[in-house]
């Protein structure tokens, strides 16, 4: 392999080879020599050259098929080709430049000309080196990315469809725009025999528009399996994503419920385009109104999670569709609309050929257009309650299993509820309880929003009560900052040597919709202080220890030790809550 800045010269004149030799080595270039095309050709393959000076008229091969040759030998990179030739005929330039020639150097030959071309040549491949480089990242970026999405969304698909969708009443279309969809349909079945069904489309496209939807699947299935009905599952799903999607993204969705033994289906819609209940029996249809704003707009009290009632018979159809379906355009740029769809049901169709006839009628109207936004359709058939009965057990246990954890936490009304949780010397050894604490207290809608506090609380009240109470650590070790990292190794070897102790959590929940109380309660096992001492100095004085107690006595209302001070409750109110009379 010859060196980077080599140059092949493929000339049958001794004399110019000389004169170009002796100016290319002058310049710093190694030269590689050949009197006629076959051996230019055969000494590019062997030595690969960073520049080739061709002429036009060589004996065995012409100087055209050479750079031919050579273009194909070198399609993954940019090997600079300048044709020496004394000829000024346009159709021969022109040639020369079709077979892959990238500049000319005439006759009688010139060291300044030369160097000039040469270095243009030069900033001219360097530049494509930086693109092919570029070019090649970018592959390898693209590639990993894909394979990410790729391993994203098979846990996605895992998730978001874990439910009914495969039942024999159901029939859908999701014909996502990138490789997650925006869109997203649950279909599951509760413990009574009820249908729910939801259909719901996030603002965007792709990744960025199907991120809210692993937990609102999760929080869809969870509840239904659990019993809720279509209500309370709205107002769940409207409090997870009000919380966790980001200004300016929401999901516009319509929920179902059917209810076999009643026939009746209660519907929410909020954002998705009118649905349509179809009377199998009359053929006229009753449109399923977009009454309420997406999900994830309003914070839960704003939220309206109130349902129009339909009553149904066995044989009627329910339909619901993205805006994706009624905004698909042409290639003249006109959308399909509302009005083509419903001209679809006033057809004369048969009601079991509905579902395919609006398939076919976007996917005839788009043409070989591209689509332009996900485009999802459902047809949901009312069926009798055994009917139906004999289909759901099959998979109800299988989607309770891939969805516990969830729960309904914005009920209406006072709710009260105790718990105690303690802690035994293995416990306090290898488990942090404030993470299950947390979760547990998230559940309460009042107190998502503080959920930085509550932490807080929570922390101190556990590590005053494990180090000092329990281990009984001294903390004078941390008045200054040096003492820090002794006190931390005493703690870690004062664990370690741990056989008795405890620490208890008694937490006491009321609340109703305006606000509510939790009170808190840690008990240890130790001999407990002299808190009055502590209690007396004035908040901000506490130095490094004690600044602890300090931070519980301002977040919380009120705070009390209890004799002989291993034992601390204090209170925590937000909203508008008012204690009540003692009973």
């Amino acid at each position: 392999m010859a060196e980077r800045n080599s140059v092949l010269i493929a000339e049958e004149g001794a004399s110019d080879r000389l004169l170009l030799a002796t100016l290319l080595q002058n310049l710093g270039y190694g030269v590689l020599e050949a009197d006629n095309g076959a051996d230019a050709l055969a000494l590019y393959q062997r030595e690969r050259p960073a520049l080739v000076l061709l002429a036009v008229l060589m004996p065995r091969l012409d100087g055209l098929e050479v750079a031919r040759r050579i273009r194909e030998l070198t399609a993954d990179r940019f090997v600079p080709i300048l044709f020496l030739t004394s000829a000024q005929d346009p159709e021969l330039l022109s040639a020369c430049l079709e077979a892959g020639g990238d500049d000319f150097l005439t006759r009688p030959y010139n060291g300044i000309l030369l160097r000039a071309k040469l270095n243009a040549l030069r900033r001219m491949s360097e530049m494509n080196q930086t693109l092919a480089r570029q070019r090649d990242e970018i592959a390898r970026h693209n590639h990993h990315l894909l394979r990410e999405q790729e391993m994203a969304k098979r846990v996605f698909d895992k998730v978001a469809h874990v439910g009914a969708l495969d039942l024999p009443n159901i029939r859908y279309t999701l014909s996502p725009l990138a490789v997650f969809n925006g869109d997203v349909l649950l279909a599951s079945a509760g413990p009574s025999g009820n249908l729910i069904v939801l259909l719901g489309d996030f603002t965007g496209h792709g990744l960025a528009a199907a991120i809210g939807a692993m937990p609102l699947a999760q929080t869809f299935y969870s509840m239904v399996a659990k019993g809720f009905h279509v209500r309370d599952i709205v107002r769940e799903l409207n409090v997870k994503l009000y919380d966790i999607l980001p200004v300016g993204v929401f999901c516009c969705a319509a929920a179902v419920e059917f209810d076999f033994s009643e026939n009746t289906a209660q519907v929410w819609n909020g954002g998705l385009p009118d649905g349509l209940l179809y009377r199998s029996g009359t053929g006229a249809c009753q449109r399923l109104l977009s009454r309420h704003v997406p999900l994830g707009i309003k914070p839960g009290r704003q939220f309206n999670d109130t349902v129009d009632v339909f009553e149904t018979e066995p044989g009627d159809r329910l339909f619901l569709w993205s805006d994706g379906i009624l905004e698909a355009a042409n290639r003249s740029g006109a959308m399909f609309g509302e009005q083509r769809l419903l001209d679809i049901f006033g057809g004369g169709s048969a009601p079991q050929a509905l579902f395919d006839a609006l398939n076919g009628a976007v996917r005839d109207f788009l043409g070989d257009e591209a689509q332009a936004d996900d485009l999802s359709l459902v047809e949901v058939c009312v069926v009798a309650r055994d009917e139906f009965a004999g289909v759901a057990p099959a998979w109800q246990e299988e989607v309770a299993a891939a969805t516990a954890g969830g729960g309904m936490t914005d009920a209406h009304g006072v709710m009260e509820w105790r718990l105690r949780f303690e802690l035994e010397p293995d416990s306090l050894r290898g488990m942090n309880p404030l993470p299950l604490l947390l979760h547990i207290l998230m559940e309460v809608p009042g107190l998502r929003s503080r959920s930085g506090q509550l932490y807080t609380l929570l922390a101190e009240l556990y590590s005053n009560a494990l180090e000092h109470g329990v281990l009984g650590l001294d903390s004078k070790l941390k008045e200054s900052a040096q003492g820090f990292a002794q006190y931390y190794q005493q703690r870690g070897q004062a664990l370690q040597d741990l056989r008795a102790g405890c620490v208890a959590f008694d937490l006491a929940y009321q609340g109703n919709d305006n606000g509510g109380l939790l009170s808190i309660g840690v008990t240890d096992s130790g001999d407990g202080f002299d808190f009055e001492a502590l209690l007396a100095r004035p908040l901000g004085q506490n130095g490094y220890s004690g600044r602890g107690v300090a931070l519980l006595r301002k977040i919380s209302q009120r705070m009390r030790f209890i004799e002989p001070g291993n034992q601390v409750c204090l209170e925590y109110v937000w909203g508008q809550w008012e204690r009540e009379p003692s009973r």
